[in-house]
């Protein structure tokens, strides 16, 4: 009698589907900022100089002046 290669009990180990996600567990957390609970407004130590916020501009002797941007671009 031949030994069939899907006999009932022993799956191959070369094409079980576990194997597949051996990988996946090597990487990081797929989205680190993800949040359980979405906030109600943007956070605000993050500033973006076309969101408004802090920018801190050069002057002309090399140094950065803080400049608050009021303006606010879609």
């Amino acid at each position: 009698m031949i030994p069939s290669t899907r006999s009932p009990g022993s799956p191959a180990p070369a094409t079980a589907p576990h194997t597949i996600q051996v990988p996946a567990a090597v990487l990081p957390h797929p989205a680190p900022h993800h949040r359980t609970t979405p906030p109600s407004k943007p956070s605000p130590p993050r500033a973006h100089p076309h969101r408004g916020g802090l920018t801190f501009v050069p002057t002309c002797d090399g140094r950065l002046h803080p400049l608050l941007r009021e303006e606010r671009y879609t």
